[in-house]
C-alpha cells in the first residue's frame, strides 16, 4: 500500500487550481484576506519588541517584508515573524474539525518564498489550499489524542507539513523532493500547550513557518530525510499520536472531499482564545436583549463541553498574553463594554478596576450534556465542539439563559464582506497603516484570482 508521504507528494504535485472545487477556492481566498489583515495587526502587539531585538542581535538582513512594519529580512526570519505576528493576537482563523490554526503558517511560509518573479493570485491560492489540505488531513488522521491527551499544540506541530507542501507547489518541486522535505520537516515538529498564555504560543506558529522554509531550502540543497517518514518503525504518527492514529486515514482524506468544502474555515470575530468565542457571543446577545449592566448582573455562569476549559489557563490575567486565555476576563469585557476588541488585550486594559470587579462574577464548568447532540465531538477541538450555555442571574432575581452552537465567523455564521472589512481595517489601523492603502489591498484580495502578481499587495502592507 502506498504510504502517506508518497500520497501527499502525489496529491500536491498533481492537483492544480482547476481541480480544486469552487467552494474551496472561495473559502480559501477569504481566509487569505483575513489572515493577511491579522498578520499586519499582530505586528503592533507586544511580540514586536522582542522579535525586533532578536533580529538586530542576529544582524539578519534580506528583502522579504514583515507585514505591518518597516522591517525586511531573509526568508526564514520573515516567515518566523510574519507567522508569529499572525497568531500573536489570537485573531487568526481555525479549522472547525481539528484544533489547528494553520493559515498564518502556510501564508507566512508562502510570503517568504515568493522570490523575485511574479506570482499570480491563482498560484498563491492554489498553493495555500493544497497546503491547508495536507495539514488538516494529517490532523484528522493523527486524532484528538495528540492535542487533548498529550498536550501538543497542533498548530505548531502539524502546520510545518502544510508549509512545505504549499512551498513545493508554489515553486514547482517534484514528488521525490517533496517527500524528502516532509522527512526533514518531521524532525522540526514542535509546540506544547503549556506555553499558552505566553509569547511562545505565537512563536510556535512562527517556528512552524520558518521550519517549513528551512526544510524546503535544505531539501533543495541536497539534505536527505526519510522518504516515508509517516510509515514504518518510529514514524511520525507513532511518535506524536496514540493508538487511534492512522496515517492511512489521513491519506484517504486528501481531497476527498476538500476540507474547505466539507468543513469550511472558522474566522474569529473576537481577538482571543477560540474557546471564549461562543460564551462572549452568548453574553453579548443577553446583554442586548435584557439591557444588562455590571450593576444589574449578579453572576455569569458558563457551561462548556468537555475539554472546553483546556486552553483557558488563567482566571485573573497578569499580563496581556494571559488575558486572551481567561474566559473570566473576556466575559467581563463583554459585560462592561458590550464589545470585545483588540484594545482590550493590552497591559492598560487588564489594569481597569471595572473589568477586574466584573471578572469576579464569572464562573465556568464543563458538562457532558454539551456534546450529547454532537456526533463529531471527538473529532473537534474545544472551540467548536458541541455547544455552550451562558446563564446570567440578575440582582433583582431574574435568570437569563442562552445556548450557542456556532461561533460567529464559523460555517453557518460566516462573516459578511462588510464584517471582514471591519476586522481587516481594525487590524491594519492597529498597525498604523492608512485606511486608503488598507482598503486598496482588501479590495484586490477579495478578487484574488484576478490578481496578476501578489507581491505588490504584500509590499503595500509593509
Amino acid at each position: 500500500m502506498t504510504g502517506l508521504s508518497e500520497r501527499i507528494a502525489d496529491f500536491v504535485t498533481s492537483t492544480n487550481l482547476e481541480d480544486i472545487p469552487e467552494l474551496a477556492r472561495t473559502r480559501g481566498a477569504r481566509a487569505i484576506t483575513d489572515t493577511i489583515g491579522v498578520m499586519a495587526g499582530g505586528a503592533a502587539g507586544e511580540l514586536v519588541k522582542p522579535l525586533r531585538a532578536y533580529l538586530e542581535t542576529l544582524g539578519a538582513t534580506g528583502n522579504v517584508p514583515v507585514l505591518g512594519t518597516e522591517m525586511r529580512t531573509d526568508a526564514e526570519h520573515a516567515a518566523l515573524l510574519n507567522a508569529a505576528f499572525g497568531h500573536a493576537l489570537d485573531f487568526d482563523d481555525g479549522y472547525p474539525y481539528y484544533p489547528v490554526h494553520a493559515s498564518t503558517i502556510v501564508i507566512g511560509a508562502l510570503i517568504a518564498s515568493l522570490g523575485n518573479k511574479s506570482i499570480s493570485g491563482k498560484k498563491f491560492l492554489e498553493s495555500y489550499v493544497l497546503g491547508m489540505e495536507v495539514v488538516t488531513c494529517i490532523g484528522r488522521g493523527l486524532g484528538m489524542g495528540h492535542y487533548i491527551k498529550r498536550g501538543f499544540h497542533a498548530t505548531g506541530t502539524l502546520s510545518v507539513f502544510g508549509a512545505v507542501a504549499a512551498i513545493a507547489k508554489l515553486q514547482g518541486r517534484d514528488k521525490d523532493t517533496l517527500r524528502r522535505t516532509l522527512g526533514i520537516a518531521a524532525s522540526m515538529s514542535s509546540g506544547i500547550q503549556r506555553n499558552f498564555g505566553t509569547m511562545m504560543k505565537a512563536m510556535h506558529s512562527g517556528m512552524a513557518a520558518r521550519n517549513g522554509v528551512t526544510a524546503s531550502l535544505l531539501a533543495a540543497s541536497g539534505v536527505t530525510g526519510h522518504m516515508d517518514v509517516m510509515e514504518g518503525k518510529d514514524n511520525f504518527f507513532q511518535a506524536y499520536g496514540d493508538e487511534n492514529s492512522s496515517a492511512e486515514k489521513a491519506g484517504d482524506l486528501l481531497g476527498n472531499p476538500f476540507a474547505f468544502v466539507a468543513h469550511g474555515v472558522g474566522m474569529k470575530k473576537f481577538p482571543c482564545c477560540n474557546a471564549c468565542a461562543r460564551p462572549i457571543d452568548g453574553l453579548l446577545e443577553l446583554r442586548k436583549a435584557h439591557n444588562l449592566t455590571p450593576d444589574t448582573v449578579a453572576s455569569i455562569h458558563c457551561v462548556l463541553p468537555p475539554g472546553g476549559t483546556n486552553p483557558l489557563h488563567y482566571v485573573k490575567p497578569k499580563n496581556a498574553n494571559e488575558s486572551a486565555f481567561s474566559l473570566e476576563y473576556c466575559m467581563a469585557v463583554a459585560l462592561v463594554d458590550g464589545a470585545v476588541g483588540l484594545d482590550h488585550f493590552s497591559e492598560t486594559a487588564i489594569e481597569r478596576a471595572d473589568l477586574m470587579a466584573a471578572l469576579e462574577k464569572v464562573t465556568k464548568e464543563e458538562h457532558e450534556r454539551c456534546i450529547a447532540e454532537d456526533p463529531l465531538a471527538e473529532t473537534r477541538g474545544p472551540g467548536p465542539r458541541g455547544f455552550v450555555e451562558v446563564h446570567v442571574a440578575t440582582t433583582d432575581g431574574q435568570n437569563h439563559d442562552v445556548r450557542v452552537d456556532v461561533a460567529p465567523g464559523y460555517p453557518g455564521r460566516e462573516l459578511t464582506s462588510p464584517e471582514m472589512w471591519a476586522k481587516f481595517s481594525d487590524c491594519t489601523a492597529y498597525a498604523g497603516i492608512a485606511e486608503t492603502k488598507a482598503r486598496g489591498v482588501f479590495d484586490r484580495l477579495e478578487d484574488l484570482e484576478a490578481v496578476t502578481d501578489v507581491r505588490p499587495l504584500i509590499e503595500d502592507l509593509a
